[in-house]
């Protein structure tokens, strides 16, 4: 992942006409991270929406 980290900065401070703050470069880099999307994924399926679901906040199929 680290060899992406330079060209994910560089897009988001060329994508924009001011400064990016430092936690925008970060959600920039974390949203191309595929094994912590994996990771928060699994998150969600086994904790979160188990949660939910067993309360009747939510229902599970094909997504969340």
């Amino acid at each position: 992942m680290s060899h992406i980290y330079q060209p994910l900065m560089l897009m988001e401070l060329l994508g924009r006409r001011s400064p990016a703050p430092v936690q925008d470069v970060a959600r920039r880099i974390l949203g191309e991270d595929v094994t912590q999307i994996d990771y928060y994924s699994e998150r969600v399926k086994r904790m979160v929406g188990k949660v939910l679901t067993g309360n009747g906040i939510t229902t599970y199929g094909s997504g969340v």
